[in-house]
């Protein structure tokens, strides 16, 4: 893990490192709050961390969870809870209570039948999630009991997906539409508005 200041872009410096337990690499990040939420491939000790980065220059682990899927692909927090696209593909999504970083627990977990490899929470009732064949919106508002609002076909994996609106926009690995744009104004029903190849 490292922290770069980047004030000037012409010459980023690295201003502080730290080291993560095992060997295991980190696959992804999220900041929010002076915290990063690391998520990390099979066979980490812990494979979800939070570290504080409140002092950039000395960041500090805080707290790890194990058990949190085979390798940690995504993470997106909002109001205090960390969604997670894994590749557990019994429980792609988990949401882990992060109220408290020093003690972070599991919510729930819902099986999307693959590996989910972006996610985006417009909020706790519309959560955008991205597998290997399909996008789903997912109703997460009780963690524990989560369910499917409506999915459409990509055609391949989805790498990542951010929201604008009544819009998704989905980058993917389809070699004919790795841009792919969803009206989702309608959760049971996303349709595809366009795609660029």
């Amino acid at each position: 893990f490292a922290v770069i200041d980047i004030s000037n872009s012409s010459a980023p410096v690295e201003v502080a490192s730290l080291d993560l337990p095992g060997d295991a690499a980190a696959l992804t990040i999220f900041y929010r709050n002076n915290y990063a939420y690391i998520g990390r491939e099979d066979g980490a000790p812990q494979e979800f961390l939070i570290i504080d980065v409140s002092n950039p220059l000395n960041p500090s682990l805080v707290s790890g969870l194990s058990g949190v899927g085979d390798e940690i692909n995504d993470i997106y927090v909002l109001n205090d809870h960390a969604y997670l696209g894994t590749e557990d593909n019994s429980r792609g999504m988990i949401i882990i209570d992060v109220t408290n970083p020093v003690s972070p627990s599991i919510m729930g977990s819902i099986n999307v039948n693959d590996d989910v490899y972006g996610i985006y929470p417009k909020s706790e009732n519309n959560v955008l999630v991205g597998e290997k064949t399909k996008f789903y919106i997912i109703n997460a508002s009780d963690a524990s009991s989560m369910t499917t609002l409506g999915s459409a076909l990509i055609g391949n994996r989805t790498r990542d997906i951010v929201s604008a609106g009544s819009l998704a926009f989905l980058a993917t690995e389809n070699p004919n539409a790795e841009f792919q744009i969803f009206d989702i104004s309608n959760p049971a029903n996303p349709l595809l508005w366009t795609s660029f190849n």
